[in-house]
Protein backbone atom coordinates (compact mmCIF):
# COMPACT_ATOMS: atom_id res chain seq x y z
CA UNK A 1 0.00 0.00 0.00
CA UNK A 2 1.51 3.55 -1.09
CA UNK A 3 0.46 6.29 0.58
CA UNK A 4 1.54 9.73 0.74
CA UNK A 5 1.86 12.00 3.91
CA UNK A 6 0.36 14.70 3.00
CA UNK A 7 1.65 18.05 5.24
CA UNK A 8 -1.16 20.19 6.33
CA UNK A 9 0.04 24.02 6.79
CA UNK A 10 -1.15 26.08 9.23
CA UNK A 11 -4.06 28.73 8.47
CA UNK A 12 -2.45 32.60 8.91
CA UNK A 13 -4.93 34.54 11.03
CA UNK A 14 -4.76 36.57 7.48
CA UNK A 15 -6.29 33.58 5.72
CA UNK A 16 -8.76 33.28 8.49
CA UNK A 17 -10.04 36.72 8.56
CA UNK A 18 -10.80 36.34 4.22
CA UNK A 19 -12.25 33.54 4.68
CA UNK A 20 -14.56 34.56 7.71
CA UNK A 21 -15.58 38.27 5.82
CA UNK A 22 -16.30 35.86 2.61
CA UNK A 23 -18.96 33.86 4.49
CA UNK A 24 -20.25 36.67 6.17
CA UNK A 25 -20.67 38.44 2.91
CA UNK A 26 -22.56 35.15 1.56
CA UNK A 27 -24.69 34.96 4.27
CA UNK A 28 -25.76 38.84 3.94
CA UNK A 29 -26.36 38.28 0.25
CA UNK A 30 -28.66 35.18 1.35
CA UNK A 31 -30.87 36.95 4.10
CA UNK A 32 -30.51 40.76 2.47
CA UNK A 33 -30.50 40.26 -1.87
CA UNK A 34 -30.66 43.04 -3.63
CA UNK A 35 -30.11 45.48 -0.42
CA UNK A 36 -27.92 48.40 1.71
CA UNK A 37 -27.42 47.02 5.36
CA UNK A 38 -26.13 48.94 8.48
CA UNK A 39 -23.73 47.42 10.48
CA UNK A 40 -22.71 48.48 13.66
CA UNK A 41 -20.11 46.26 15.88
CA UNK A 42 -20.47 43.71 12.69
CA UNK A 43 -24.61 43.44 13.56
CA UNK A 44 -26.59 44.18 11.18
CA UNK A 45 -29.17 47.15 12.61
CA UNK A 46 -31.38 47.82 9.59
CA UNK A 47 -31.54 47.18 5.65
CA UNK A 48 -33.83 48.59 3.05
CA UNK A 49 -32.91 48.37 -0.96
CA UNK A 50 -33.04 52.47 -0.75
CA UNK A 51 -29.61 53.83 0.30
CA UNK A 52 -31.03 57.25 1.02
CA UNK A 53 -34.44 55.76 2.93
CA UNK A 54 -32.00 54.02 5.16
CA UNK A 55 -29.19 56.78 5.85
CA UNK A 56 -32.59 58.81 6.93
CA UNK A 57 -33.63 56.76 9.24
CA UNK A 58 -30.20 55.23 10.87
CA UNK A 59 -29.51 58.96 11.21
CA UNK A 60 -32.04 59.53 13.34
CA UNK A 61 -31.55 56.74 15.49
CA UNK A 62 -28.42 56.75 16.05
CA UNK A 63 -27.34 60.48 15.38
CA UNK A 64 -23.68 60.98 14.30
CA UNK A 65 -21.94 57.55 15.35
CA UNK A 66 -20.66 55.89 12.46
CA UNK A 67 -22.51 53.48 10.78
CA UNK A 68 -20.82 51.01 8.43
CA UNK A 69 -23.73 50.95 5.17
CA UNK A 70 -22.88 49.28 2.72
CA UNK A 71 -24.75 47.10 -0.48
CA UNK A 72 -24.36 43.17 -0.20
CA UNK A 73 -24.14 42.66 -3.75
CA UNK A 74 -20.88 45.25 -4.38
CA UNK A 75 -17.34 43.14 -3.48
CA UNK A 76 -15.62 44.53 -0.45
CA UNK A 77 -12.98 46.45 -1.73
CA UNK A 78 -13.70 49.18 -3.76
CA UNK A 79 -11.16 51.29 -4.73
CA UNK A 80 -12.00 54.76 -6.27
CA UNK A 81 -9.81 56.98 -8.43
CA UNK A 82 -9.78 60.39 -7.57
CA UNK A 83 -8.07 63.02 -9.69
CA UNK A 84 -6.11 65.62 -8.15
CA UNK A 85 -6.66 69.35 -7.61
CA UNK A 86 -2.95 69.70 -8.82
CA UNK A 87 -2.12 68.05 -11.77
CA UNK A 88 1.49 67.83 -13.19
CA UNK A 89 1.88 69.87 -16.49
CA UNK A 90 4.43 68.38 -18.96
Amino acid sequence: MNLIKRRILPCTSADAISIQKKLEREKLQQQYPHEFVALDDEQVIDHDSNQSDLVWRVYHAFGSKPIYIKNVDKPLNVRYSIPSAFSRRT
